[in-house]
């Protein structure tokens, strides 16, 4: 609700659903975050055209931004979180062979007690 983009009673109604529905959640073994700045977003947002886009800023963008970044920063604490750098579009098969790896490398962690 920073943006002010809904009413009190709306964010209030928002936060207690998610809330709600949070609980019934599985908790994911692993987060792939794809890292975007949000100058970058709001570039690729431009190139892209689309209407329901249109007026969406940098500001609010990286509000957006911070916000993920808090996330990634809380959750990773009991989630693993693999962050792979979005600046430039990659072939989705060499991504998804180095998280393969990735994801094989966090298994054989062995914590010591």
């Amino acid at each position: 609700n920073k943006a002010g983009l809904m009413s009190d009673k709306e964010y209030h109604t928002y936060t207690e659903l998610f809330q709600n529905m949070s609980n019934f959640l599985k908790r994911p073994t692993v987060i792939i975050y794809l890292d975007v700045s949000p100058e970058e977003s709001v570039e690729r947002i431009k190139t892209r055209g689309r209407d329901m886009e249109t007026g969406i800023t940098l500001d609010y963008m990286q509000g957006l931004h911070e916000g993920y970044e808090e996330f990634i920063q809380d959750i990773s604490k009991s989630v693993p979180v693999i962050r792979v750098p979005w600046h430039e579009f990659q072939d989705v098969e060499d991504i998804v062979n180095k998280l393969m790896q990735q994801m094989q490398q966090m298994h054989n962690v062995v914590a010591l007690e």
